[in-house]
């Protein structure tokens, strides 16, 4: 029987609704865990709920359904328009918790689907589940990335229903942290009133063998009044005096954007010298970068204060320059020498420049902070085991703290940045890798400001608390998405958002937060933490290509994998069942290879609907110049096993494609007047054409899928 989904998605009210989320914050998961491109809650909760339905024709015989809609929007007339407003204000994140729409749409869900259920085997940041559960769907989750796995299970198994006496000693927890902090850290840091410590990376110049320092600007802030650096060198000592001054003239203004330090080259302060970043490379790998503090911001008589060393600074002392000039750790709890993989050094790039393991991530103060945390919230588990009332509590306050650590650690290391924009720190995955900063900011834990334990805390506790409110809860379970446990013929959906291709190296990424979460936690989840890194050999990605690393998955690996877990998932499925696949990529091998896997597991396209959920992009095959969306494939199951390819010249190819073009502008118009997303809801079925059929031109030679695609403008 027909989905509702594979006829009807209100695209345009959805993305407004994904672009209004992209601006939300606090009490989104996203500012509870971090993990990369988790989908809006926004695209998931409109899509299970349609999924979940028949079609229109079986919704409009339905009195119970047509009455819902009516009492919700009695100025609506035709069923349709009540449809679109529904799902509109039903996705808006404002209404995550409106009991009103919520129960709604749960109560329409159970009027017309008898077996109300969903798997995502690659739940990652856990947009899909956390919906499938708001809407009343007995829901499993599941991801390979034990990093992953843990977040999943705070925000889908011991969030959901926590009453506000745990809230209460959760919040006692994390104050019992923040005096211990002060305590133990506070005579690591100049001052308990510092907010940001302003770090430039420094190197050897080849031209004058002088140390100087690399920085990509001189500005401190262009929010309200304006603060940059004006940094003097003096090249008989091999100093800089450092100053903070208000640029207004037009050669100020110029002057700060101005730095030492560029993609392809960096230029020498004192001898102005230019060297490659091949040199700089180099001298990364031998470890003869070093490092400098030459601001600071604090707050003094409770206003905010940019400040400059009071003396020059003399670049050529080694001690000073030697790793921030901290002291050394002993009695390390936590072992941070875990080795940076190779093969993902396109998204690792710091890597080039001899950063091997999460330990080169932190200075020796960075260090102690990772330590410290640490030691501390695994101290405080005995307490929370005598003064929680159930185990769900014990799991919820203990994660917690961890999800607050991971918090802090994005801003407490060597490459997170100042964005002078706003004047606040941009932490180490803004860019979704992990990049070399060359001048880097250092958030101190014990800090009230951005990025410091009682910041993180805060933002944490506003994401679970607009989880409380969930009246289900998830079965969360650590799996290869090719073999998950849950049992065949039993779901009615499976809604995944599987890796892009090469987009984003997950495992290689989240291998920065796995060494104290290993620690923290492995007694309690003993089997996802067995190996020493992150697993990466069977994650469903393709390794982009480096002339330092092997790159053994490639597209082949891509199309294997995602055949084997495609199967998967469709065994657990009735056999009316549906399965909705998310995927965006802007070149054509990634599509191939997604679609080699979906013909190789017997499933077949029915609808596309193009949703704006990710940044502009060019799409290779489009005369369209951006493209800033994600599909939405509703796949249907195929009976027969093995399918005869029918051959089909290209010309009657073009007409099937272009019929297939007339069909969704007469049976979606408000397509049309967006030609990427029109471009973007056709392209998808016909491709799904051509792996299930064989194309020849007029010779009898097969036609590549490329230049099929050239010719029909698409």
């Amino acid at each position: 029987m027909k989905r509702l989904i594979e006829e009807f998605f209100p695209v345009e009210q959805v993305s407004n609704s994904c672009r209004r989320e992209k601006s939300i914050r606090q009490g989104h998961i996203s500012t509870l865990q971090t993990w990369w491109a988790r989908r809006p809650l926004a695209v998931c909760r409109a899509t299970i709920f349609l999924a979940s339905l028949p079609s229109k024709d079986v919704l409009l015989n339905i009195t119970e359904v047509r009455k819902i809609l009516s009492e919700l929007y009695p100025t609506k007339n035709s069923f349709d328009d009540q449809l679109i407003e529904f799902v509109a204000e039903m996705s808006d994140f404002s209404n995550s918790n409106n009991e009103v729409i919520i129960n709604a749409a749960r109560k329409i869900i159970l009027l017309v689907n008898q077996n109300p259920s969903l798997a995502d085997t690659f739940s990652g940041g856990g947009s899909i589940p956390l919906e499938s559960t708001r809407l009343g769907l007995k829901t499993y989750a599941s991801d390979l990335n034990p990093i992953a796995t843990v977040g999943l299970k705070l925000i889908l198994e011991y969030a959901p229903g926590m009453n506000d006496a745990s809230f209460k000693r959760l919040k006692e927890d994390i104050n019992c942290i923040s005096e211990q902090l002060i305590s133990e850290l506070s005579d690591n840091y100049e001052n308990i009133n510092d907010l940001a410590y302003f770090w430039a990376k420094t190197f050897i110049c080849p031209h004058c063998n002088l140390r100087a320092p690399l920085f990509q600007n001189k500005w401190l802030s262009k929010n309200g009044v304006k603060k940059a650096l004006r940094i003097i060198p003096q090249i008989k000592t091999g100093t800089i005096k450092v100053c903070v001054y208000d640029p207004l003239s037009d050669e100020d203004l110029l002057d700060a954007d101005v730095g030492t330090i560029a993609s392809k080259k960096a230029r020498c302060l004192f001898c102005h010298g230019e060297v490659g970043t091949d040199e700089i490379m180099r001298q990364g790998i031998a470890k003869l970068l070093g490092e400098v503090q030459y601001a600071k911001l604090t707050t003094i008589d409770g206003k905010k204060q940019y400040l400059s060393p009071s003396q020059p600074i003399d670049l050529q002392n080694k001690e000073l320059i030697k790793d921030g000039g901290f002291f050394d750790l002993k009695n390390e709890l936590i072992d941070l020498s875990l080795p940076f993989d190779l093969n993902g050094i396109r998204h690792l790039w710091a890597i080039q420049y001899g950063v091997e393991t999460v330990d080169d991530l932190f200075n020796p103060r960075q260090r102690q902070v990772v330590q410290s945390l640490a030691k501390m919230i695994m101290k405080r588990r005995t307490f929370i085991e005598e003064t929680s009332d159930s185990m769900d509590e014990v799991m919820f306050r203990y994660l917690s703290m961890v999800m607050i650590m991971n918090k802090v650690t994005i801003y407490s290391n060597r490459h997170s940045w100042w964005q002078s924009n706003g004047a606040f720190p941009a932490n180490i995955f803004v860019r979704q890798a992990i990049s070399m900063v060359w001048n880097y900011v250092e958030i101190p834990p014990i800090s009230t400001g951005a990025g410091g334990w009682y910041s993180a805390s805060k933002w944490v506790v506003k994401a679970l608390q607009q989880l409380a409110p969930l009246k289900e809860r998830a079965t969360v379970s650590q799996e290869d998405a090719a073999d998950t446990s849950i049992p065949n013929n039993s779901l009615d959906l499976v809604v995944i958002d599987p890796p892009y291709f090469d987009s984003i190296t997950y495992a290689y990424l989240s291998d920065f937060f796995y060494p104290w979460t290993k620690k923290i936690l492995h007694s309690d989840f003993p089997h996802w933490f067995d190996s020493k890194v992150t697993p990466k050999s069977q994650e469903l990605i393709v390794d982009r290509k480096h002339r330092l690393a092997p790159a053994p998955k490639n597209g082949e690996f891509f199309t294997q994998k995602m055949t084997a877990c495609l199967i998967n998932a469709r065994q657990k499925l009735t056999s009316s069942g549906l399965m909705v696949l998310m995927y965006g990529h802007k070149e054509l091998v990634a599509w191939v290879a997604l679609f080699e896997a979906i013909k190789c597991a017997r499933l077949r396209v029915s609808a596309s609907w193009p949703v704006q959920t990710e940044r502009k992009s060019k799409f290779q095959h489009s005369r369209v110049e951006a493209l800033s969306t994600s599909c939405l494939l509703v796949l249907r199951q195929i009976d027969i096993e093995h399918v005869v390819l029918k051959t089909i010249e290209d010309k009657d190819f073009k007409v099937l494609a272009m019929s297939r073009m007339s069909h969704l502008k007469v049976s979606n118009p408000e397509l049309e007047a967006d030609q990427v997303a029109l471009t973007m809801a056709v392209f998808p079925l016909v491709l799904d054409d051509y792996m299930n059929c064989n194309v020849v031109d007029e010779k009898g030679e097969k036609v590549g899928i490329d230049k099929l695609l050239d010719s029909i403008h698409l």
